[in-house]
């Protein structure tokens, strides 16, 4: 097992695109897209359960561990590179508008590899000290998620995954405070929604466009129970992976044949 603790750990030797994964994988789209149905059927177990425990930064690992377990043994681990900021190439948002052909590719900063840890367990510091956003009123709760979600997503604690794991934990914290996060809605407009996370990353502005996309996903509850919205994304998170079992199965069967667990589908 590597220690991850240089940027090529992360990738095969003989294939320095590709992720190392448990799987033995080395081609891209094949990993892209095993990756996404394996995902999804954790998703989707953990959208079922009810949110338990304190919403730390171990939580948080914890969830990126159950995510992505079955195909990164560096899952739930938090990156400690590279040296200098993390990098993404992602359209100009600042200048074009979301889908915008001509949109030029830019570069995007997050957290140095060293400086992870501390950001993060200062971003869920200061979230602890606002009893995780619990009774406010919708319109401070929805600024108050924005601000957290952006500058979580500005730490970058994962090599790959964040989005997802961003996504199921904030799901748990709203179903904890009375709020329903439509993250159904917000992967419906995942252009826009990537879109406000990189303008609040390059300016700075409290993700002001972020906030207002969650304004329009994010509703109250009644109970803890699962809400209609929840349950369907849940429902299609788990049908996506399920019309795609055999193929899934197949890319696994190496794994299984080593006596490790399976994927139940």
């Amino acid at each position: 097992m590597s220690d991850y603790s240089h940027w090529d750990d992360y990738f095969w030797p003989d294939a320095p695109d590709v992720l190392r994964n448990k799987l033995g994988i080395r081609d891209p789209n094949i990993l892209s897209f095993v990756e996404a149905q394996v995902t999804a059927v954790r998703m989707y177990q953990q959208v079922l359960e009810g949110p338990t425990g304190a919403f730390d930064f171990a939580h948080y690992c914890d969830v990126h561990r159950r995510t992505f377990g079955d195909i990164y043994e560096w899952a739930g681990r938090p990156r400690t590179v590279p040296n200098g900021p993390m990098t993404k190439r992602g359209p100009d948002v600042l200048n074009f508008d979301v889908n915008d052909p001509a949109a030029p590719k830019v570069t995007y900063y997050y957290r140095p590899g060293p400086q992870v840890r501390d950001s993060a367990e200062y971003v869920f510091d200061r979230l602890k000290a606002e009893q995780y956003l619990t009774d406010l009123p919708p319109e401070e709760f929805v600024e108050r998620l924005g601000r957290y979600w952006g500058t979580i997503d500005s730490v970058h604690p994962f090599r790959e995954g964040n989005t997802r794991t961003e996504t199921i934990f904030f799901h748990q914290l709203c179903r904890n405070a009375g709020y329903d996060l439509g993250a159904e809605q917000l992967h419906a407009r995942r252009a826009e929604f990537l879109a406000a996370r990189f303008h609040g990353h390059a300016t700075g502005d409290r993700y002001r466009r972020l906030t207002a996309l969650l304004h329009d996903t994010v509703q109250p509850r009644r109970s803890r129970e699962l809400t209609a919205r929840e349950t369907q994304w849940a429902r299609r998170l788990y049908d996506t992976a399920e019309r795609n079992a055999d193929l899934i199965r197949r890319a696994t069967q190496t794994r299984q044949g080593r006596g490790e667990d399976g994927l139940e589908l």
